[in-house]
């Protein structure tokens, strides 16, 4: 039974979209209707992006904004991340489709990487 959230943030708007990275674990695309799209770093203490053993009882997990796109002019609808192999382009970052309601719009937008990521 669930009892309390591991961990939680605030995105600042109401979560209409929730996508999961398909190779990067800890990265977490969320569609925040009037308060644009996020990507989020969700890591647990003591774990590696690579581990695949269950998640501890008593596991620290952590959520951490990434980076944000506000550009759309209406509620953040729909979001995912390009999933196609890994290219020239890789270096630059993930690419990722989001799109909104009303102003009948979808914008392509790359999430660039972090001094982290690139050490």
């Amino acid at each position: 039974m669930m009892r309390r959230p591991l961990a939680e943030t605030n995105v600042g708007g109401g979560v209409w979209r929730l996508k999961w990275h398909p190779t990067e674990p800890t990265q977490l695309l969320v569609g925040a209707m009037y308060n644009g799209f996020h990507i989020l770093d969700v890591s647990v203490d003591g774990l590696s992006s690579a581990d695949s053993s269950p998640l501890p009882q008593d596991a620290a997990v952590s959520i951490d904004l990434c980076t944000s796109f506000m550009e759309h002019k209406s509620i953040a609808y729909g979001a995912d991340w390009c999933q196609t192999p890994p290219g020239p382009f890789e270096d630059k970052g993930w690419l990722v489709g989001t799109c909104s309601f009303y102003d009948h719009s979808v914008h392509l937008w790359r999430r660039t990487r972090t001094r982290k990521e690139e050490q």
